[in-house]
């Protein structure tokens, strides 16, 4: 696994970059979160299940570090994406190394397509934008197209709007599939927006 990820042993999950203390995290919970202060914190978690939440957490975990492999269409990445928080795992000792080197100190993280960087935080160079203390709300409110009946709609036709987030981007990927040949993704259903509110409605009757 450590050959195959981007040369530095991290794997870049979501791109972006953080500033704060380097901490040390058993689990990503708001209890440990809250352990640690007020201040922000770039969080070294040493175990999560993938069906964590950053933001709910702790609005001060400006970044995460991951010591286990994440899938990337996990809970936890795809809310991390949505939020805009850098998530990495790493994955080999030497990288695992350059993080517990940190732990304490203020640190700034920088995770791009071609690698990540865990250093001392540089105030002529490194963006002030990207690092801010309050969290941008990258998330708009949309219009949700709901049924009012028990049903399914194949995965294909999944959208944000009908059937949410984690629906859609498997609707793309099942989409590029069919377009490209040269991967495979899975035949599913999804439960659109209102079917379970449709099937509390009709038990009662």
């Amino acid at each position: 696994v450590e050959s195959k990820v981007q040369g530095d042993g991290f794997d870049p999950i979501v791109l972006g970059e953080a500033r704060g203390t380097l901490v040390e995290l058993e689990r990503l919970t708001a209890e440990s979160v809250r352990a640690q202060g007020d201040h922000d914190i770039i969080a070294l978690v040493n175990e999560v299940d993938g069906d964590e939440e950053i933001s709910s957490a702790g609005l001060n975990v400006k970044g995460v570090i991951l010591r286990q492999e994440l899938a990337h269409l996990s809970h936890l990445a795809i809310r991390a994406r949505q939020d805009r928080t850098p998530l990495v795992s790493a994955l080999s000792a030497d990288a695992l190394s350059k993080v517990r080197e940190r732990l304490g100190k203020e640190t700034f993280m920088s995770t791009t397509a071609h690698g990540t960087e865990i250093r001392d935080f540089n105030a002529s160079s490194d963006s002030n934008a990207s690092c801010a203390d309050e969290r941008v709300d990258s998330v708009a409110p949309i219009a949700c197209d709901t049924v009012n009946k028990v049903t399914w709609i194949a995965i294909e036709d999944a959208t944000l709007m009908n059937s949410g987030a984690k629906a859609a981007t498997c609707s793309q990927l099942m989409n590029l599939a069919h377009k490209h040949g040269n991967f495979k993704a899975p035949e599913g259903f999804v439960l659109p927006f209102g079917c379970m509110e449709a099937a509390v409605r009709d038990a009662n009757r």
